[in-house]
């Protein structure tokens, strides 16, 4: 589900044409200083630190999900997030999180869901993929949000199924989650010959004592196994190690 909110440098703008894109997408806006409105702005004002300051919040949209692929994505989340929380023991780890981007985009992304990953930073990614921000600390996607011919910024609360988490440092450009070793080493040990196999041990227990990091671990596993066949590998480990 996702809840686009707008917001703007001038208090009073009231911009109520430029939002008729929302409504076409099944967006409907909630009345002001109402409950749920006075809470997703309040939310987001405080997490940015501009409480009672110039900037405001225009409007606030809900995604009512009414139409029939809406509603195929509603049951997608239902039903992913229930086989999450399965594998977690009850706990899917559900969060909410912001996305900033420009009105077209976030309007493309509540029709049809995201689309691509971000673009990759050389030095300052921290993987490849789509980047949110925490729900109480939006100001890093608020500075992705791109103003629109108003001067208006737009920006998407989204529920999030985290599952499992791990930290991924600056400049790395992971696109999957990290594969648990033991499950790992029991794939590549069926597809590699024995001697490839012993230097994949002998890098593994340089990470376990500490010489390595996990990033140089990738770096001499693709060199020896090759990223073909550790990507198919990897897949085959997928279903143990996503959730």
């Amino acid at each position: 589900m996702y809840e686009p909110t707008a917001y703007d440098s001038d208090a009073g703008f009231s911009g109520s044409e430029q939002f008729r894109d929302f409504a076409r997408n099944g967006m409907v806006r909630l009345e002001e200083n109402e409950g749920e409105h006075n809470v997703i702005k309040n939310g987001f004002l405080v997490g940015m630190g501009i409480l009672g300051k110039e900037i405001d919040v225009v409007a606030v949209h809900k995604n009512s999900c009414s139409s029939v692929s809406g509603q195929a994505r509603m049951e997608a989340f239902r039903i992913f997030s229930q086989a999450v929380a399965a594998k977690r023991g009850g706990d899917a780890n559900i969060k909410n999180g912001w996305y900033g981007g420009s009105r077209d985009e976030i309007s493309n992304i509540v029709s049809y869901g995201f689309g691509r990953c971000a673009d990759f930073e050389k030095g300052v990614s921290h993987g490849v993929g789509v980047y949110l921000s925490p729900s109480n600390v939006p100001n890093d996607s608020a500075l992705r949000a791109k103003e629109d011919e108003n001067g208006v910024r737009h920006m998407l609360l989204c529920r999030v199924i985290l599952g499992n988490t791990e930290t991924i440092c600056a400049g790395s450009e992971q696109s999957y989650p990290s594969m648990k070793l033991p499950v790992l080493l029991n794939a590549l040990s069926r597809c590699l010959h024995p001697s490839k196999m012993g230097l994949v041990l002998n890098y593994c227990n340089d990470l376990r004592g500490h010489k390595i990091d996990r990033r140089e671990l990738i770096r001499r596993l693709r060199n020896v196994v090759g990223d073909k066949m550790l990507i198919s590998v990897i897949k085959l480990c997928r279903n143990e190690v996503i959730y």
